[in-house]
């Protein structure tokens, strides 16, 4: 099928586009209406009408006394005392009103922020498939799951995931917790670099022993150090826990073909 080209027109500009006065309105009219929907949400307004209110006590003071002082300002007087008291007195009243509103309302606005002390408190917001940072499964023993078959780091795009395997038999150290001998291999050295991660997600559904997951929901935080964000088996594994996981394909959905 041969090509076809298409021209495109360039749109007319204008003298009042050209000059940018009539866009630089619009931009400040959003600018402006984001700022009076959402301010309101964040006044202290008890505060602000406490306050209002001893300003109106104190102006009430100041013109009983600018009257007690001068003795002939009768006819300026109801002027002063509407002035200095009757106008703070009745925003201070409207303030608390607005105070008491929100804080008694029964659902927040929808413009209303909501801070959440992340990490101390766990953050709710994530979907059930977000993925988060990785964790290593453990097995019934408390060893990690990892057989080391390098399925993870060969199919991840990113290269990021450095793995060092190592005999069961024959572990490097008595200290160290490997898993039994039918495991043939571990990983000696486990590390993942979170900031080459594209958070794919493609080493999960490798991994043939539900070893890795990124079912963490805590998203990686930030450090000053770059070594930080290179995270070793151990840490990996403070995340993780026992798998439920059958392997050997006699598990739940296992089913014999004829």
């Amino acid at each position: 099928m041969p090509g076809r080209t298409v021209k495109l027109t360039a749109p007319d500009r204008t003298a009042a586009v050209q000059s940018y006065v009539l866009e630089t309105g619009k931009g400040l009219g959003i600018t402006l209406g984001h700022f009076f929907k959402n301010w309101p949400s964040r006044v202290p307004w008890i505060g602000v009408g406490v306050v209002a209110l001893l300003a109106a006590a104190g102006g009430v003071a100041l013109a009983f006394g600018m009257k007690s002082f001068s003795g002939r300002m009768t006819s300026g007087f109801t002027g002063l005392l509407v002035m200095f008291g009757g106008v703070p007195a009745g925003l201070g009243l409207l303030a608390l009103g607005a105070g008491a509103y929100r804080k008694f309302r029964a659902t927040p606005a929808e413009t209303y922020l909501r801070l959440v002390p992340y990490p101390d408190v766990p953050a709710d917001y994530y979907p059930p498939r977000y993925r988060g940072e990785h964790r290593l499964m453990h097995r019934e023993d408390g060893s990690v799951r990892c057989v080391s078959c390098m399925m993870c780091s060969t199919v991840c795009p990113a290269d990021c995931i450095n793995i060092v395997a190592g005999n069961a038999a024959d572990p490097p150290s008595d200290s160290e917790k490997v898993p039994g001998v039918d495991a043939e291999k571990f990983p000696v050295r486990f590390e993942i670099d979170e900031l080459r991660c594209v958070v794919c997600g493609l080493c999960v559904e490798a991994c043939p022993c539900d070893a890795i997951r990124m079912d963490s929901s805590v998203h990686v935080t930030a450090y000053a150090n770059r070594q930080d964000f290179v995270f070793d088996r151990n840490r990996l594994m403070e995340r993780g826990d026992q798998s439920q996981a059958v392997q050997g394909g006699h598990g739940p959905g296992w089913r014999t073909l004829s």
